[in-house]
């Protein structure tokens, strides 16, 4: 039978995002934060009452480049030039591990880019959203149903080479999913059904799971260890989920 996310003791996951601005000054930043949130030395409060520790970093000459190249859709011209042009990132680092507190987290994020913060790189992933584009995905989640196809896209990463993995699934609670980079389609269809797969899975997947669609089984599961060191930002407490094709099964035999 496999594993229940009920009788598993989560992890604690910590999420860091940085949003560059153009703020000229720390009196800015703080006449222009809703006044529904809380700043403290160090910290910040969100109208939920999410708490994040806060840092605030001074412009450097890699960020932009880095962030241009992580972009999950194209930014305005508009968000292109105030990243080009940031004086300084806030650095948010909240405690995640669920679709419900990955969602809380968003909203948090959400008041930063309302004050003037161009868009939202994510340390755990290495994904990339300019401000509307991180609005936009925000619009498409249901509050109640939590749906995995927006925030996998929101917070998870995509890395391509002999194979193919997710990144960043832990702050959605969930192992990142592997499998061999000719199963997984043109357009990764294959890996993104999986990921979110389970994502929405009441109970984990373990060793020796089939896993498929509607129509068939179409992988067998292995659970396997992150190979990222535990300090690392996109090391994942919960594992991974390897998916091995049965066709290629089959055909070996």
């Amino acid at each position: 039978m496999s594993e229940s996310r009920a009788d598993v003791t989560a992890p604690e996951v910590f999420v860091t995002v940085r949003i560059p601005a153009n703020w000229d000054g720390a009196q800015e930043m703080v006449e222009r934060m809703d006044d529904r949130c809380r700043l403290l030395p160090n910290r910040f409060i969100s109208e939920d009452g999410m708490e994040c520790e806060m840092t605030l970093r001074d412009a450097d000459d890699e960020f932009a480049r880095v962030f241009a190249m992580s972009c999950r859709r194209e930014p305005t011209d508009e968000e292109k030039l105030a990243i080009e042009n940031y004086r300084v990132q806030v650095c948010l680092t909240g405690r995640c591990g669920s679709r419900e507190s990955a969602y809380t987290f968003m909203r948090a994020i959400s008041h930063w880019l309302d004050a003037g913060g161009a868009g939202v790189f994510l340390d755990n992933s290495g994904v990339a959203l300019g401000r509307n584009g991180w609005r936009e995905v925000m619009q498409q989640i249901d509050a109640q149903q939590l749906n995995a196809d927006a925030l996998t896209f929101a917070y998870v990463g995509v890395c391509r080479g002999e194979v193919a993995r997710t990144v960043g699934m832990q702050i959605l609670g969930c192992p990142d999913v592997e499998m061999a980079s000719d199963q997984i389609g043109d357009d990764g269809f294959a890996l993104i059904e999986m990921m979110q797969y389970v994502c929405e899975a009441n109970e984990l997947p373990k060793t020796g799971d089939l896993a498929g669609d509607e129509n068939a089984a179409r992988f067998l599961v292995s659970r396997v260890d992150d190979p990222q060191p535990p300090n690392h930002p996109m090391h994942n407490p919960f594992g991974r989920i390897r998916l091995t094709s049965l066709r290629d099964i089959a055909d070996s035999n």
